[in-house]
């Protein structure tokens, strides 16, 4: 463990809950070994970070002849 990684362990937790809303999660059900290394790292963040609470972000959605404008609401 690296010094860094000392003291990220040693950090308090009794911190103010922070909310998160992430665009891409790693699923847990990948089997190809990119996304379970990711997966691995952000398991690891939630478990060294216990005060930030992490939520899927579910974009907005336009069907139709208009989609393209989904890129925009992506902003």
């Amino acid at each position: 463990m690296s010094a860094t990684g000392s003291v990220l362990a040693a950090a308090p937790t009794n911190r103010e809950p922070v909310e998160l809303r992430l665009w891409n999660i790693p699923s847990k059900l990948a089997t190809d070994g990119v996304s379970v290394a990711r997966r691995r790292v952000f398991d690891e963040f939630c478990r060294r970070n216990p005060h930030i609470r992490v939520r899927a972000l579910v974009p907005l959605r336009i069907e139709g002849p208009a989609a393209e404008g989904n890129e925009f609401l992506a902003v």
